[in-house]
């Protein structure tokens, strides 16, 4: 279930008003699921890199087991299309425990004879009960700490003389209505088709979460209910901010204009799209050549997402000139300029460059022991048949076997499972680039 939350955005909302971290029987897994409800709660993406970053901010990353215990857990999920099947375990298990917990209750119950037998059932009943109607009080608000608030608004108004006790909009009959726009309230304003803009579908629009930009059609196609997709909007000071849509849709086949600036920028739109002028905003069919439009003289956005320079500088090596293909990465390197680089780097990531016997590449590995890697080369085997001797593959002949084993006591080779693990390794994982060959490697959406 906490892999299947970290893997989909959907996922968290389908399981959050069921479970709570008590419902969790290991102080590891409630520890994941606390940052997982803090992140929903403040509306943040919920993966792999916001809960590690969340729990290590607590100082309880290391304590669970590392970023390798998260990853784990979303190794484990084969889809998140079943949360809630695994939300269904999670919650029958709570409950068989917490029937336990009130099993042990009425056994003491039942011990004191001091007490009226009427009084015992009465109480064992209300145990029992108590565990059937956990799950509908858990929604319910004491009514005091609702009334409170209101009369205090109630009070303020006739204190101040004025209707307005919110967030004055500037248009009189809509605060007389509202009284200005108030905190947690959702406000759905309506108007006839073709009031809003409506750009072609391959327009860029700047994500300042991440950085990226992407086509305005796949916030058609996202689910935007959530407000986890973010785009650069203008504030009332003429500033571009973050903002999050509430709803996109396509406006079908229309007739669109490419307009060009004298500087190169272009956009295509529909007649309707306004833009801003020297007079104020007008839309595009009321445009001249010749009139002045705004455009954003800098759009200074890089995303939230942050690397260690090391991390930044090994994946590119290998992505240029690497082997990615097994557990252990490789780096290809005949300039020994970009070796000792390299090897500073893997430093600063408590990793070392190991070279491959003679060879112009290196194993970037961890530091204290020999790889699989080491192992397969005196052998004259692969780092796969390596694999299948340690996992008593019966496919390997039993001469292969023994040579394996004996260069792995020769070499004092540790299985991974014994070492801890690599880094680098982790974050190429993280990336989809392990198992990449030259062919298929790309560049990570977060650089």
């Amino acid at each position: 279930m906490l892999g299947a939350v970290m893997l989909s955005e959907d996922a968290a909302n389908e399981v959050m008003d069921r479970l709570g971290p008590e419902d969790f029987y290991i102080p590891a897994h409630q520890a994941v699921f606390e940052s997982v409800v803090v992140l929903y709660n403040s509306n943040e993406p919920i993966d792999a890199i916001t809960v590690s970053d969340l729990l290590r901010r607590k100082d309880e990353l290391d304590r669970i087991g590392g970023v390798g215990f998260i990853t784990r857990l979303m190794d484990a999920v084969p889809t998140a299309a079943n949360v809630n099947y695994y939300a269904d375990i999670v919650e029958e298990h709570s409950l068989r425990r917490s029937l336990l917990q009130a099993g042990a209750v009425i056994g003491d119950l039942a011990t004191r004879t001091d007490q009226e037998i009427e009084d015992v059932v009465d109480e064992a009943e209300r145990t029992v009960l108590g565990v059937a109607e956990k799950r509908v009080g858990e929604g319910l608000v004491n009514l005091a700490g609702l009334i409170n608030p209101e009369l205090e608004k109630i009070e303020a108004l006739e204190g101040r003389g004025s209707a307005i006790t919110g967030l004055a909009t500037g248009f009189r009959d809509l605060d007389k209505e509202l009284a200005g726009l108030q905190p947690a309230n959702l406000l759905i304003i309506a108007a006839r088709p073709g009031m809003g803009k409506c750009l072609h579908g391959d327009t860029l629009v700047v994500d300042p979460k991440t950085g990226s930009r992407v086509p305005i059609r796949d916030l058609v196609d996202s689910d935007l209910d959530d407000g986890r997709a973010h785009v650069l909007a203008l504030d009332a000071d003429m500033q571009l901010v973050q903002a999050a849509p509430l709803a996109a849709a396509s406006s079908g086949v229309q007739r669109v204009f490419k307009v060009r600036t004298r500087l190169g920028h272009e956009i295509v739109a529909s007649a309707n799209h306004p833009f801003r002028t020297v007079g104020g905003w007008q839309r595009l069919d009321g445009l001249r050549t010749g009139d002045h439009v705004a455009v954003a003289r800098v759009v200074d956005v890089f995303g939230v997402d942050r690397r260690a320079d090391a991390e930044v500088a090994l994946v590119a090596y290998l992505i240029g000139d690497g082997n990615l293909t097994n557990a252990t990465p490789r780096l290809t390197a005949a300039d020994q300029r970009i070796v000792d680089d390299a090897a500073d780097w893997a430093d600063q990531m408590g990793l070392e460059l190991s070279q491959v016997g003679s060879s112009i590449t290196y194993s970037i590995r961890v530091p204290g022991g020999p790889t699989a890697a080491d192992v397969a080369q005196c052998a004259e085997v692969s780092e796969g048949t390596v694999r299948l001797v340690l996992a008593n593959d019966p496919r390997v002949a039993r001469s292969t076997r023994e040579r394996v084993w004996e260069h792995m006591d020769r070499l004092g080779y540790l299985p991974g499972s014994a070492r801890k693990p690599n880094a680098l390794t982790e974050v190429l994982m993280e990336s989809g680039l392990i198992g990449q060959t030259s062919h298929s490697k790309f560049v990570p959406k977060w650089v």
